[in-house]
């Protein structure tokens, strides 16, 4: 494709070069340039783009979409931007040939339940007969392939990649998370999105966003953006759904457990078993445990009636996910005690899957969590008295501290404790867990909590390999109850 015909439908400041030269590939990191690509010059947290222009020419890129004015010879075209991430968006959609058109799209944006509902509704569809793709924090799913993701949303140039590998595999539907921080930065800038779903909003990303109101505006614009003719899923219980509702132009279906809820639950059934419950005068029967599912449950069967599945269809789906990575996630090889490992590392989060542990009915909740560093601090009081409040016992550890000092991190969820007697600190996590662990007798349950899916650790600048569910199967494979995961 000619460069001019790329960057046709941009607005451009400067041309610096030839507009006919000819684009084979387009990327933002230089390491990837190869012969004949387009260079996308983006401003980073850590790095800026400009800074790699030079690398990216020598590598074989033949033209760069900037920002800056930047004075480079020898034959190179520059094309000059206002923001170069939107460019890029753009670019990479029309190189690829607009692929989110030629795929049913189904965005999921909120602070809980994203993957989850992302899931279920993968689920749902596969059980409509559809070939489905997946891009969620676990892993993006394309055809038999599974990869493992360094965004929740890919950099828009990905995003348009692998959408375009999709369509060229058949796939006919793509289910994917929407992060606030890829709205922000234009990563799904451009895309044709048949269906917005909003789960809930709570305290997160604030280090990022600033303030509650910043947050709330920039998952909003998923749906504010959307045309007539497409559909918004939304929570009507949440009060941000309730005002997101007011500013949608598109057909709306809400969910939730108010009356006035398009779609609602009732006749609700918490046990071991999973979840049942009453939609639409059809008994839903879900595998997942937690009171909490019950709300990402209605979230996919709204989505399901969106787009037109039949309520068989639905139920199948639904029925047919036995469990997500890390999501309430119940370790079947524990001893007279029950293990849950869940992702929850915000205070809403947390007080849900508490909540759904109480329905349980253990004898104690033991819950052990952490707090990663760089990110939101001023949740860490909030999430040490929400454990506080609603566990038995406590045990605070490390999560991902990064650049952070963690006992400093500790101190601060510290800071939500009005009753210390229960709380333990153990700031090693691998020995926080077998603690947990070791406290635990019949009937309890320990929930680990904050990492989820995750196999690693972050700490400082080294990333070092750390599974929950490693420590867990390894401590009760063991006979003398240590630490023995290396």
């Amino acid at each position: 494709m000619k460069l001019r015909e790329l960057v046709a439908d941009l607005p451009v400041e400067e041309v610096v070069g030839s507009l006919d030269v000819e684009v084979r590939g387009v990327s933002c990191h230089s390491k990837e340039v190869q012969k004949g690509f387009l260079f996308v010059c983006i401003k980073g947290v850590k790095y800026d783009g400009h800074n790699f222009l030079l690398e990216a020419r020598d590598k074989g890129a033949v033209a760069a979409l900037v920002e800056n004015n930047v004075p480079i010879k020898g034959g190179f075209s520059l094309i000059r931007v206002k923001d170069s991430r939107k460019a890029a968006a753009v670019t990479a959609a029309k190189f690829y040939g607009y692929p989110s058109t030629k795929l049913k799209l189904i965005g999921i944006t909120g602070t809980n339940g994203k993957t989850t509902t992302t899931y279920l509704i993968e689920s749902i569809l596969k059980a409509h007969g559809e070939k489905v793709g997946r891009l969620s924090t676990i892993g993006y799913s394309i055809g038999d392939q599974e990869i493992k993701p360094t965004h929740t949303t890919p950099e828009a140039i990905s995003l348009q990649a692998y959408m375009a590998r999709m369509v060229e595999e058949g796939i006919s539907s793509l289910v994917m998370e929407v992060s606030s921080h890829a709205i922000s930065l234009s990563r799904v800038f451009g895309c044709d999105f048949d269906v917005a779903v909003f789960t809930n909003l709570s305290q997160d990303h604030l280090d990022f966003h600033l303030t509650a109101s910043s947050y709330l505006e920039a998952k909003s614009q998923l749906f504010i953006n959307l045309t007539p003719d497409k559909c918004a899923v939304v929570n009507i219980d949440d009060p941000s759904g309730r005002k997101l509702v007011s500013d949608i132009s598109s057909r709306v279906i809400t969910y939730g457990m108010s009356e006035d809820a398009d779609i609602s639950a009732s006749e609700i059934i918490p046990n071991w078993e999973g979840l049942s419950f009453t939609v639409l005068k059809e008994r839903i029967e879900m595998k997942l445990l937690g009171r909490h599912n019950i709300y990402n449950g209605l979230a996919a069967i709204a989505t399901g009636v969106a787009l037109g599945v039949d309520m068989e269809d639905i139920k199948s789906g639904i029925a047919a996910l036995d469990q997500v990575k890390g999501r309430f996630e119940r370790m079947e090889d524990s001893r007279p005690f029950n293990v849950i490992i869940d992702y929850a590392h915000t205070p809403d989060a947390l007080r849900s899957v508490l909540l759904s542990a109480r329905d349980l009915g253990p004898a104690r909740i033991i819950t052990l969590f952490g707090c990663g560093g760089d990110r939101d601090r001023g949740k860490r009081p909030l999430m040490g008295k929400v454990a506080q409040e609603l566990s038995d016992y406590v045990i605070v550890t490390s999560d991902n501290p990064r650049s952070e000092d963690p006992l400093e991190i500790i101190r601060q969820i510290e800071g939500g404790f009005n009753k210390p007697n229960n709380c333990r600190v153990v700031l090693d996590r691998g020995e926080a867990i077998c603690q947990a662990l070791r406290e635990a007798g019949s009937g309890d349950l320990v929930l680990i909590a904050g990492k989820g899916h995750e196999d690693y650790q972050i700490i400082g600048e080294k990333i070092n390999h750390f599974d929950d569910r490693e420590v867990v199967r390894q401590f009760l494979k063991g006979s003398n109850g240590t630490h023995i995961y290396n």
